[in-house]
């Protein structure tokens, strides 16, 4: 019922109807909007966890223990704030997510939390902190991580210089699906990257 619910809430289908004008008449299934037709047209099928909130929040969840609970308390606020359509709110924490990430991967590398987040939080400290961990990493890799980290810069930086910004469910659904696959990719690739 939730993601029928979330479904109705996104316009991509409605309680379906037999006769229309009828009263009384007992709903079975839902029919597909004009705007359902269209997402489905061009739907990625990666983009199907991010349509389904409690599965993408129990994904995310998943990676608690090795992201840590500063990952797992902006992951879950990214979704929160998707699901209120806060989409400048589900951006940035999509990006302090991924901050998370890059940051538990510098004190997994380096087995000091005082230096990493001290460094972090230096001028210039989030390059610094990439560097560490990117340093002697093989070209692909290094590449790969950060265009990941990037979503750190895009949506963190956006929300903090006070303007008002177009966002709407495109954006907040693409920083999801980018923290995603950040997620997804660090954690396959832990062991080469610590």
């Amino acid at each position: 019922m939730d993601a029928a619910w979330e479904l109705c809430r996104r316009g991509l289908v409605r309680p379906g109807v037999k006769n229309i004008g009828e009263q009384a008449v007992a709903e079975t299934g839902y029919s597909v909007t004009e705007a359902g037709r269209a997402a489905l047209a061009q739907m990625d099928p990666a983009a199907l966890v991010i349509l389904q909130p409690g599965s993408l929040a129990r994904t995310f969840a998943g990676f608690e223990q090795r992201f840590g609970g500063g990952f797992a308390q902006r992951s879950a606020e990214a979704i929160r704030c998707r699901n209120a359509e806060a989409w400048l709110g589900c951006c940035s924490m999509a990006g302090a997510a991924a901050e998370s990430i890059l940051l538990a991967l510098a004190i997994a590398k380096t087995n000091d939390e005082a230096l990493v987040v001290r460094t972090y939080g230096q001028s210039g400290g989030r390059r610094r902190v990439l560097n560490l961990i990117a340093g002697q990493l093989d070209q692909h890799r290094r590449d790969t991580l950060t265009t990941f980290t990037n979503i750190i810069s895009l949506w963190r930086d956006e929300a903090a210089h006070g303007r008002a910004t177009p966002l709407d469910t495109a954006n907040a659904d693409e920083a999801l699906r980018q923290l995603l696959h950040m997620s997804q990719w660090v954690n396959r690739e832990w062991a080469n990257l610590v």
